[in-house]
């Protein structure tokens, strides 16, 4: 997959940045946008998202789909696999809880948002990604949830512009094998880096509040949960509280 590459010192976000120029990107080709820092970097539901500048990977991947394609909602997961896959090479242990968020030691390294734009043949994904790099102890306790970074977890400083290569390269030949074969592939990793199997759980999605006991992640990318009434149910969003 061809990739052109956007790099910016500071923005206000690579995903707002990537919609207003949705337009004048090469619809044909992967469109990286990176920053060293964001102004108003988001996340889900719009919450803000804390972006020291040249610690961490703030970036945004730019792309089509088939409009008929029958996974469009798994992209993310594939993020989630090429991401998880990357840390794991620096010796930590991750965990993904699910939809969006990687875990480490309980704590959030990492986060995507997903802003989809569907034309009859085709969709356009804006699939934003931020990775805790070289964040430091006391700035991530001024965050208002547990969050940790790679240089915490592992004693050192890591070359953040490496790192994003390597991202780059890993969810490009990870997005092939989706087009071509879904979330197969990459369905029992996740399946078995599932955080918070076995516990008890509170979700929210766009309808209810479910409350219930985390069974397992379904072939299909939605969670299995055992409610309170004895009865499985299977979600496809939500946001989980433990």
């Amino acid at each position: 997959m061809e990739v052109d590459r956007y790099h910016f010192d500071t923005i206000g976000s690579t995903n707002s940045w990537a919609k207003e120029h949705a337009s004048e990107l090469d619809k044909n080709k992967m469109s990286v946008i990176t920053a060293s820092t964001q102004t108003g970097g988001y996340g889900r539901f719009k919450r803000k998202w804390v972006s020291p500048p040249g610690v961490n990977i703030y970036a945004t991947f730019f792309f089509r789909i088939d409009a008929e394609h029958p996974d469009l909602i798994n992209v993310p997961q594939v993020l989630s696999f090429s991401v998880m896959s990357l840390l794991e090479e620096s010796g930590v242990d991750v965990k993904i809880k699910w939809p969006n968020d990687i875990l480490i030691e309980g704590k959030k390294v990492s986060g995507f948002l997903c802003e989809t734009s569907r034309y009859p043949s085709y969709t356009e994904v804006i699939l934003g990604v931020g990775i805790n790099i070289n964040m430091e102890r006391d700035a991530l306790d001024a965050i208002d949830k547990p969050a940790t970074s790679l240089k915490v977890v592992t004693g050192k400083s890591w070359d953040v512009k490496e790192i994003i290569s390597s991202l780059e390269e890993r969810f490009c030949e990870n997005l092939e094998l989706f087009l071509e074969q879904g979330l197969s592939p990459f369905y029992l990793y996740l399946k078995d880096n599932l955080a918070f199997v076995e516990e008890p759980i509170r979700i929210e999605d766009s309808v209810a509040v479910w409350n219930g006991t985390l069974k397992d992640l379904n072939p299909d990318g939605s969670i299995a949960i055992l409610l309170d009434d004895g009865t499985i149910k299977d979600l496809y969003s939500g946001e989980i509280s433990c």
